[in-house]
């Protein structure tokens, strides 16, 4: 039986982010700690390290999601027109239509997918193997694990009039969703001309438009660049300005044999909330949901109450009212498993790989159905863009299980699909 997860705004804590910067040196780094409770975004704490130092972000990065910026300048940006939508396929195929664009040899590096417009165009970052094996390999030895590693340059905001620019050192430069670039100071009046003479002659334009972001008393001087119309947009502090964009149409480049591995801490509603009251219940209370037995009063009043204590643990707002109606949904699920031990042994064993894999800052639940026939979880559930969806079905294989996208859908801001897992 197909149950539907609703749960109160009030009973989901907002988790606070660990937001990471590495400079252009390579070897440093600013953070500040995002204060997820506010409408606006603010720091908590903040500061800056060595990057060989950072083992002293270790406990917050346990416990938060991490968010962690590159240099533009170790990415390559493209757009290629997709061969096909299955995104296996395309993992295949992307290096070899960028064989002739790509200097290197495509076997050294990595391809991160973006996702296909309207127009069939599927957007790819591309960055050395090597580099970013060994960046990873130092954030995992300081026991600090990104969830999340973006390009500094594709943390601007993409206007549909305008490109973005912010006034660093080097300056970075995006031009629209897929195409973004750094530059040093210095060449960075040469590099804009250059770009603009490009789109001037490809869009039939005599001007292009630019909102240009700067914390500084005397911003970048951008007078000499021909046919730029040049829009200051003063800000009060370069790092919070960054944390605060919506990185949503990036590309996350911890995808394939990158993917993140850690679990994630994001756990309070609406996945860990099922997960505990559904393990209470297998241990206190499954012989009642899976059989006719009758049990008495005492008897149900003393699992839920465990049940109750074990969910305030993550969540101390939710009342009786509440649970008694959760832990009947879960309930559902569990007597939809009966039919054997191992059926639902089965049932617990795939929560909690989905539960350990599942990040719920990613996707949002809607539905869930176990097919006890046929061993698979059914999740129906809400993205905001159809990344999270194919990084959350790598994660998922990554994990052991084998996972399929159903009906993935774009409904104009979000994305829906039914994962279909099941024990690989």
């Amino acid at each position: 039986m197909i149950f539907k997860w609703l749960h109160a705004t009030s009973e989901i804590e907002m988790k606070d982010r660990l937001f990471i910067r590495l400079l252009p040196d390579h070897e440093s780094v600013e953070w500040g700690l995002i204060n997820s409770q506010e409408a606006t975004t603010n720091f908590l704490e903040r500061g800056n390290l060595l990057l060989n130092d950072i083992v002293a972000l270790a406990d917050m990065a346990e416990e938060l999601p991490v968010t962690v910026l590159i240099p533009a300048e170790k990415i390559r940006s493209f757009k290629v027109n997709a061969p096909t939508k299955n995104r296996k396929q395309l993992q295949k195929a992307v290096p070899y239509l960028l064989e002739e664009l790509v200097i290197e040899s495509v076997e050294t590096q990595h391809f991160a997918l973006g996702e296909i417009d309207g127009d069939n165009q599927l957007s790819i970052n591309v960055i050395s193997k090597a580099y970013l094996s060994d960046l990873l390999d130092r954030f995992k030895n300081a026991g600090v694990e990104p969830d999340e590693l973006i390009p500094d340059a594709a943390s601007l905001p993409v206007f549909e009039d305008a490109w973005s620019m912010l006034d660093s050192d080097p300056a970075l430069v995006r031009q629209d969703n897929d195409t973004f670039w750094s530059a040093p100071q210095d060449m960075a009046k040469d590099l804009l001309q250059w770009n603009l003479n490009q789109a001037i002659e490809e869009e039939q334009s005599i001007s292009q438009a630019l909102r240009v972001f700067s914390d500084k008393e005397t911003p970048i001087n951008l007078n000499s660049v021909a046919g730029l119309a040049v829009q200051p947009m003063p800000i009060e502090d370069e790092l919070l300005w960054l944390a605060s964009q919506d990185r949503s149409n990036g590309i996350n480049l911890l995808q394939q044999d990158f993917s993140p591995t850690k679990k994630s801490n994001n756990t309070i509603g609406v996945w860990r909330l099922p997960l505990i009251a559904a393990s209470v219940l297998a241990v206190v209370g499954l012989s009642y949901l899976v059989s006719d037995i009758i049990v008495l009063k005492s008897e149900r009043d003393a699992y839920q109450n465990q049940a109750l204590q074990e969910v305030r643990k993550i969540s101390p707002n939710i009342d009786e009212q509440k649970l008694d109606s959760k832990i009947n949904e879960i309930g559902r699920l569990y007597k939809k498993a009966a039919g054997s031990t191992g059926q639902v042994a089965g049932l617990t064993s795939l929560l909690d790989k989905v539960y350990t894999t599942i990040d719920p800052a990613q996707l949002r639940l809607e539905q869930i159905d176990y097919n006890s026939k046929q061993g698979t979880l059914n999740l129906d559930v809400i993205a905001d863009n159809y990344q999270q969806l194919t990084s959350t079905q790598e994660r998922l294989e990554a994990n052991g299980l084998k996972a399929e996208m159903r009906n993935a859908k774009d409904n104009g801001g979000s994305w829906t699909t039914r994962l279909v897992v099941k024990v690989n």
